[in-house]
């Protein structure tokens, strides 16, 4: 098994942190990678905002936290999705060796 770098480790904890403050909003397992993705949009130019308008450190993590968690959430239905198709017999070419 990986040992996560520290760097990993502490903005996974973050994330998660972020996360458990959000759980009373419900899942993100029932969204569509593209409802997530315009998401990604919003949560990318808030972050980008923030570095241009040289908001604190703190402010520019949160929004990097922000990106980072619905990054995971696409990841995380694709991955779904894939797991569903391999179920079904309808697997993709590209993921028959990866992400097992």
């Amino acid at each position: 098994m990986l040992n996560p770098r520290p760097a990993v480790m502490w903005f996974a904890r973050r994330m998660e942190d972020v996360l458990r403050r959000n759980d009373y909003k419900g899942t993100w397992a029932e969204s569509t990678v593209e409802a997530l993705l315009w998401k990604l949009h919003e949560e990318v130019a808030e972050l980008h905002l923030a570095v241009l308008r040289g908001a604190d450190t703190g402010t520019v993590v949160k929004e990097a936290v922000d990106v980072g968690n619905m990054a995971m959430m696409i990841a995380d239905v694709a991955y779904q999705d894939m797991k569903q198709a391999q179920y079904n017999g309808e697997q993709e070419s590209w993921a028959k060796n990866e992400w097992q």
